[in-house]
């Protein structure tokens, strides 16, 4: 029976071990897509209906050969990373729950993060490598943008009274000098009118 709605985009991806891959990617609920498949090659729908005209294909290093340019070399993704994979989400939980799903099934969880997961562009982002060195990435968009520009704002106010402070420390000084120099000057007056006196005297 051909596939309902088959996908309309593809990304193929050299594996060291098919069924090891396979093992893999179904156990982050990719969904297996026989039509597509057969020895040397393992067909998935990416999960999430959002995504579900995108079809991951898994080839043998001897398959995905043959459709590369003559003389060029296959890269290990262990070693060197020619592009990173994002697949969006629904929720942070689904971004972590991918990653918790990713290491469990073989993967590392976080191979590299953005700063705040992305929060400073309205995402939340995280990273896992597969089986043989893949990098994706599980993104969502925050629900409320807002909430990062509220967050700047926090960040904004606590660097202005911070300023402020240091302003006022600045005029406490200041003040503190004059009230010094004004000390200062009673005690020169002081010693004048001393003199003063003590010539009269004489």
């Amino acid at each position: 029976m051909p596939t309902v709605n088959p996908p309309s985009f593809f990304i193929s991806l050299p594996v060291a071990s098919l069924n090891s891959a396979t093992d893999f990617y179904k156990s982050l609920s990719f969904t297996p897509l026989p039509d597509f498949s057969d020895a040397n090659t393992s067909a998935f729908r990416f999960p999430y209906r959002s995504n579900s005209n995108i079809c991951l294909m898994l080839h043998s290093t001897r398959r995905f050969g043959e459709f590369v340019r003559q003389g060029s070399e296959i890269i290990n993704a262990k070693k060197f990373t020619g592009a990173i994979y994002t697949l969006g989400v629904a929720s942070r939980d689904d971004v972590d729950g991918l990653l918790e799903k990713a290491e469990r099934g073989g993967g590392k969880k976080d191979p590299f993060k953005m700063e705040g997961y992305g929060k400073s562009v309205g995402i939340y982002t995280r990273s896992f490598e597969d089986v043989d060195g893949h990098v994706w990435e599980a993104t969502t968009m925050l629900e409320k943008k807002e909430e990062v520009k509220k967050d700047e704002k926090k960040v904004e106010k606590k660097d202005e009274k911070k300023v402020e402070k240091k302003n006022e420390k600045k005029v406490e000084k200041k003040d503190e000098k004059k009230v010094e120099k004004k000390d200062e000057k009673k005690g020169e007056k002081k010693d004048e009118k001393k003199k003063k006196d003590e010539k009269g005297k004489a």
